[in-house]
């Protein structure tokens, strides 16, 4: 399975779950490619639209490539 390089965005929170005590932006995305449900964290400063395409390239290794806008963690897949 190719990695996401693309994410829509479902669901954005600016100040993070209410019940968590860290005030950390979480977004929840859908991968364009394998319909991969993801958990973004945008860099400082960034604020995202819903429905707005983002780019989410990782490496392998799991770090961030030079160009890439966000971190993400996958929560799971939609359909396989």
């Amino acid at each position: 399975m190719e990695k996401e390089e693309y994410a829509i965005i479902l669901e954005y929170l600016p100040n993070g779950y209410p019940l968590e005590r860290k005030m950390m932006p979480i977004a929840q995305a859908i991968g364009e490619l394998n319909l991969t449900l993801l958990e973004l964290v945008p860099r400082r400063g960034e604020i995202l639209k819903i429905g707005e395409r983002v780019y989410i390239d990782i490496r392998n290794d799991g770090t961030e490539s030079d160009g890439a806008d966000w971190i993400h963690v996958k929560i799971g897949l939609v359909i396989q």
